[in-house]
């Protein structure tokens, strides 16, 4: 037993938060891949939905990675927050990605707005 185990507490509780963890970081992970994947047939408005599924199965997969560190016996729960881990990552990619390209449109718009008000004003 590491001393991160003395520290905080048994291995069976650390085993318990870190299934917890994991099957969060997994679920959220999967239903972000699920949003992700229908975004286009959603006018992209599904993406909203997924970024926020994506950053919160790879915070919650980061936390359980860090509660089974030190547990042997964890492989299990290991794994799925692994798995946790790299599907919330890119659900969040993609999400983000979209995110910022539509930002950048509306920026654009906003700018080419700006521009033929400030054009039409002076003549």
């Amino acid at each position: 037993m590491d001393e991160v185990t003395k520290a905080v507490g048994s291995e069976l509780m650390l085993k318990d938060e870190g299934l917890s963890q994991a099957t969060t970081g997994l679920w959220t992970g999967v239903a972000g891949m699920g949003l992700a994947m229908i975004g286009p047939f959603t006018c992209y408005m599904s993406y909203l939905v997924a970024l926020p599924c994506g950053l919160v199965s790879v915070y919650t997969s980061w936390r359980a990675l860090e509660a089974v560190r030190g547990v042997e016996s964890a492989a299990a729960e290991r794994s799925m927050a692994q798995v946790g881990l790299v599907s919330g990552a890119l659900t969040a990619a993609i999400s983000g990605m979209m995110a910022m390209m539509f930002a950048m449109i509306a920026a654009l718009y906003f700018a080419v707005f700006v521009f033929s008000l400030l054009t039409s004003s002076g003549s």
